[in-house]
């Protein structure tokens, strides 16, 4: 029988393996939270540089023209009969509310669109190439019923029509390039739908679309910021100042004994009266198998590491570990500020950009 038990490495119940802990820190708490906030913040700018860009086109529509996101406003020119953009919404009665009112809810989204131009107050025309992804802003039309729970709401951009058009500005080919002639067609001006949304052509301004989203992302990112920074104190921040400055020590092991039917191993840190500390005793939850060699033997050790602050952080073995609730608080709270991002984010989109229209109508 051993008379001395040498707890090596040891494990306490309820913490993660030393790998396990160095992983959820930097993947969850540096890189995921981190992630987050740095996201929602280039969110943020991007939508009040997308709202600058529509403010200033608004006070000065004769400014020259520059590649990148643009927002422009002019009169369409077509070079056919008809609508250049035709976005009709098919809707189903879904039922009526306390009030009465009927609930008509979007069931089909159909979307036509042709190229067209944007005769601008310099003078230049700008070719239009709305492809697939395109949105017409404008209030919807009269609804055409086409049975008691069905109708059509449409909205139409037609050739004389003033709209502002929101997408990115390229070179490209324009046959109504200014200055004339082929080779300047093939350097004209062209504007098509942005990387992360559609083209969006409005006969109303679009920079609260921007101001909207951008209060949205910079408030998350402000939260995220606060999550980062919390993660890292309580959840996290034993396990940063361990593995920053904690030093081995060495504490004997006092004894074994159940709470609850659960066995508990308690151990002494020595004192250390040229720095003022006193002796510490600590006690931990550990397993049967432990347990066992303990009672058939005289004494134990174990290491410790203790930070030179004293003995606030204290983490049994050589390696620091963080517990099993902190990367749980830490993985859940990201996820919970991820869906109420997304949540709110969706209430910020214009109608005129969600998946799913519902309207009301009075009976």
């Amino acid at each position: 029988m051993p008379e001395i038990v040498h707890l090596g490495e040891y494990v306490p119940v309820g913490d993660l393996s030393p790998m396990a802990s160095t992983a959820v820190v930097f993947v969850v708490g540096v890189l995921a939270h981190g992630a987050f906030a740095i996201f929602t913040r280039t969110l943020a700018r991007r939508s009040r540089y997308r709202a600058w860009v529509t403010e200033q086109s608004a006070i000065d529509p004769s400014r020259p023209l520059a590649v990148g996101y643009a927002t422009l406003t002019g009169d369409v020119e077509s070079e056919g009969e008809g609508e250049v953009v035709a976005m009709r919404v098919q809707q189903g009665l879904a039922g009526s509310d306390a009030g009465g009112r009927r609930i008509w809810s979007e069931v089909r989204r159909t979307v036509e669109a042709r190229p067209f131009y944007l005769a601008l107050a310099s003078g230049e025309r700008v070719r239009v190439e709305p492809g697939t992804r395109v949105v017409a802003v404008d209030d919807l039309g009269d609804a055409t019923y086409t049975g008691p729970w069905a109708r059509t709401r449409s909205t139409l951009v037609k050739a004389g029509q003033r709209v502002t058009v929101a997408g990115i500005l390229r070179r490209g080919f324009n046959p109504r390039a200014r200055d004339g002639g082929y080779r300047h067609a093939e350097d004209g001006f062209v504007v098509t739908p942005p990387d992360d949304g559609p083209l969006v052509v409005s006969s109303t301004p679009l920079a609260d679309r921007h101001l909207a989203r951008a209060a949205v992302h910079a408030a998350f990112a402000r939260w995220g910021i606060v999550a980062f920074l919390l993660v890292h104190t309580v959840a996290f921040g034993g396990w940063e100042l361990l593995a920053l400055t904690g030093r081995t020590e060495t504490a004997d092991l006092v004894h074994v004994r159940s709470a609850g039917g659960r066995p508990r191993i308690a151990y002494t840190i020595p004192a250390r009266p040229a720095r003022g500390r006193a002796p510490v005793v600590r006690a931990e939850s550990t397993t049967r198998d432990v347990a066992s060699q303990l009672d058939r033997a005289t004494s134990g050790t174990v290491p410790v590491l203790v930070t030179p602050f004293g003995t606030a952080q204290v983490n049994p073995g050589r390696v620091p570990r963080t517990p099993t609730w902190s990367a749980v608080v830490a993985s859940v709270g990201l996820a919970l500020l991820v869906l109420m991002h997304l949540r709110k984010a969706r209430q910020a989109t214009p109608w005129y950009e969600r998946r799913r229209i519902v309207e009301t109508e009075a009976p």
